[in-house]
């Protein structure tokens, strides 16, 4: 499969499937995370298409999405600073979204990792306190 085809909004979601077909696995993620970062130049429709894609998928799916978002945020602040801004922008209102989803123990223990790893980061802290506020009972520390 060619990694770094023609981007268009249908291609992105035939990848985000794809990813929570292979249950976000590490190369699944990786190969995902090169195709968005190479067309960062589409930043609106690259988060505009996660974030439907992650509103309409079942509650156990949503962290798939949520572990893109995190490789992102960790791994693109040099290559592709706009797009972590973008990604860091739209998370709150995800977060909201993800506390109307957190009957599975699944999501919310996800959620619960990323979050504390961002924490022992130094990266996010404006995101892991309002995750606080959102999730009033995950328990967070770190920096």
């Amino acid at each position: 499969m060619k990694l770094f085809c023609h981007f268009s909004e249908d291609k992105l979601r035939e990848k985000l499937v794809s990813l929570v077909q292979m249950r976000a696995s590490t190369a699944s993620v990786e190969e995902l995370y090169k195709f968005i970062v190479h067309h960062k130049q589409k930043t609106k429709l690259i988060i505009d298409t996660w974030a439907s894609e992650l509103y309409k998928a079942k509650p156990y799916h949503k962290l798939y999405f949520m572990v893109l978002a995190n490789k992102i945020i960790q791994e693109a602040e040099k290559s592709a600073p706009e797009l972590v801004l973008a990604y860091k922008k739209c998370l709150l209102m995800v977060f909201f979204h993800l506390k109307n989803s957190r009957e599975d123990d699944y999501l919310r223990n996800g959620i619960t990792v990323i979050l504390k790893n961002w924490s022992e980061l130094g990266i996010c802290s404006d995101l892991v306190e309002a995750a606080k506020v959102v999730f009033n009972d995950l328990h967070i520390s770190g920096h």
